[in-house]
């Protein structure tokens, strides 16, 4: 039986138009000249990685659990999986009681979390402070969780409170670190 060969008769993408090279020839050259200027958001401009540089020409995709077998073979699940371990190990988490995904920022760690947290505790509340990550208020609505933020808790002990008006209610904190004015997160309930 003759198999057609479906990809022989596909033809290579073209060049890119001159003028879509133009706009991103702009744009590299306009991010180079920010580069050195940028300060208040915590990421490095001092990196070089290229070690990874050949891997830029596959579309890795960690679709679905880092422990499970994935229908997308293309995924970095076994580093993924070193990573979780690694955090499980240093914050001396039962070996094989917890389970974990590598996020892709802040905002989706956010948004998980507080998604377990209302799955776990349907009428919790959950109580942030003005200067926790900015994603927490838009978690908060895209959940449709209920929400006090606390205002003006920096450097305050005890800034977080079961609230007046409802003191039986679990709460699930987005908590802010105040010693080091950056946003760590603690997620509970109860």
């Amino acid at each position: 039986m003759n198999t057609p060969d479906l990809l022989g008769d596909i033809e290579p993408m073209p060049p890119l138009p001159p003028a879509a090279q133009e706009r991103l020839h702009r744009f590299h050259r306009d991010i180079q000249s920010l580069a050195p200027s940028l300060v208040g958001y915590p990421v490095s401009q001092d990196y070089e990685c290229p070690e990874l540089t050949p891997f830029l020409g596959f579309s890795l995709n960690n679709v679905g659990d880092p422990f499970a077998d994935s229908f997308y073979r293309e995924n970095t699940f076994a580093f993924e999986r070193e990573v979780i371990e690694f955090f499980q190990e240093h914050l001396r988490a039962p070996p094989g009681e917890t389970w974990g995904y590598m996020t892709g920022g802040g905002t989706e760690g956010n948004l998980y979390g507080l998604f377990l947290a209302r799955e776990l505790f349907p009428d919790g509340m959950v109580y942030f402070s003005e200067h926790t990550h900015y994603s927490a208020a838009k978690v908060v609505r895209v959940l449709g969780a209920r929400s006090i933020m606390i205002r003006g808790t920096r450097g305050r002990r005890n800034g977080l409170r079961r609230s007046p008006g409802n003191p039986a209610a679990p709460s699930r904190c987005a908590a802010d670190h105040p010693r080091q004015h950056r946003h760590h997160h603690a997620w509970g309930g109860g």
